[in-house]
């Protein structure tokens, strides 16, 4: 049986680990850390912390992008990042329903981006500071 805890502060989780419950849980801290960085990568739609090194961010599509295949854009020379998928916009169904979207899947260097694309990247931080 596997046992997660949820951690109040540090003393609260060295009294869980004491006791045997290695797998502790904070989250109160962990959505701070990633509200942190998704108002600090301005351009992220939405963020995911891997490790001190590498994250997953959303982010939109540049004007400049739009109508070029990915193989032209050599994203992971001039931006430091690798495209992970792109996240279609389909249809608006009005203004206070979501869009529906479409996830590409595995994309090509021939796959075309338009304005409205979300792209999935894996981002190396260390490249971007």
């Amino acid at each position: 049986m596997r046992i997660i805890s949820r951690s109040h502060s540090n003393i609260h989780e060295a009294i869980l680990e004491t006791i045997g419950i290695p797998d502790v849980v904070h989250p109160e801290q962990d959505a701070a850390f990633r509200l942190t960085k998704i108002i600090s990568f301005n351009y992220a739609l939405d963020y995911c912390h891997m490790d001190n090194k590498h994250s997953i961010a959303e982010v939109v599509s540049l004007m400049i992008f739009n109508g070029r295949p990915i193989k032209e854009l050599d994203l992971t020379k001039k931006y430091a990042v690798s495209l992970v998928t792109i996240i279609c916009e389909l249809e608006k169904i009005s203004i206070t329903k979501d869009e529906k979207k479409e996830v590409k899947g595995l994309v090509t260097g021939e796959t075309i981006l338009q304005n409205s694309d979300i792209l999935v990247c894996f981002l190396e931080l260390i490249k971007l500071s």
